[in-house]
């Protein structure tokens, strides 16, 4: 098996080559002498790489597990690459929920909430927020006009 050591020590040349590790893995090395795990695999008759990533962040054996993990994911019969955009969007979901949210109780308490924290406000000083946003210009609030 090739070590760490061994890919450190491919020196770049004046084109974009291939250094095989076979079973489609392959370490991708550009002019700029940077390294950048991929896989080759055939989904639906259709030739497709998969980008594992870039070396030495990724070492040797993590490319092998990541080689061995969409191998298996082929022979459940998914699309490696599908599985990678789904986990991204799922990662990224989180930001894009609502920053807060806003609840006025029947005693005129006003909450306002957001993933950690939550501060509620009696009916004085809810009534003494409302006034002050219907007074204030929205430009002095800092919002636009």
């Amino acid at each position: 098996m090739l070590t760490d050591a061994e890919i450190l020590d491919l020196k770049p040349k004046d084109g974009v080559y291939r250094y095989s590790l076979g079973e489609g893995l392959f370490v991708l090395i550009r002019p700029d002498g940077k390294k950048y795990w991929r896989l080759k695999y055939r989904f639906n008759g259709r030739d497709t790489t998969y980008a594992i990533g870039v070396f030495p962040r990724v070492t040797v054996v993590q490319a092998m597990k990541a080689k061995a993990s969409v191998k298996e994911a082929l022979r459940q019969g998914a699309n490696p690459n599908q599985i990678k955009r789904d986990e991204k969007e799922s990662r990224q979901k989180p930001n894009t929920k609502s920053v807060f949210r806003l609840a006025m109780s029947s005693e005129d308490e006003l909450t306002i909430a957001t993933a950690t924290n939550a501060l509620t406000l009696n009916a004085s000083q809810t009534r003494a927020l409302r006034e002050f946003l219907v007074a204030t210009p929205e430009t002095e609030r800092g919002g636009q006009q």
